[in-house]
């Protein structure tokens, strides 16, 4: 006859008892990764002069869906604004604008022919 399991752990496992199932829980620091993020997006769109609806029409979303990204509810789908050729744009600016160590300039190139 085999002795007893030494540790609660290793009893548990051979009663083949199975501990309930939990839900996953977002840190809070993802959370607040995801509303600043949510910034950045809704900077992009300043940038591109669109409003909250146009920005909804132009990602093929609505407004809700992208309440919820610019909240940090829910994780951006952040593909259809580089698919946007005007968003598109407009993120690479707020996002270097959102990095500490980046600067963005505004260079215009004025090529006159004859």
């Amino acid at each position: 006859m085999p002795n007893p399991p030494a540790s609660g752990r290793a009893a548990h496992l051979l009663c083949q008892e199975i501990p309930p199932p939990t839900m996953a829980k977002a840190s809070l620091s993802q959370r607040d990764g995801r509303e600043a993020y949510g910034k950045v997006l809704r900077r992009a769109s300043t940038i591109a002069n669109l409003n909250r609806r146009e920005t909804a029409d132009a990602l093929e979303v609505d407004e809700g869906q992208l309440g919820r990204w610019w909240s940090g509810l829910e994780n951006p789908q952040v593909f259809r604004y580089h698919a946007h050729p005007v968003l598109g744009a407009a993120l690479i600016i707020a996002e270097s604008e959102a990095h500490a160590r980046a600067s963005v300039v505004t260079r215009i190139d004025v090529r006159l022919t004859a």
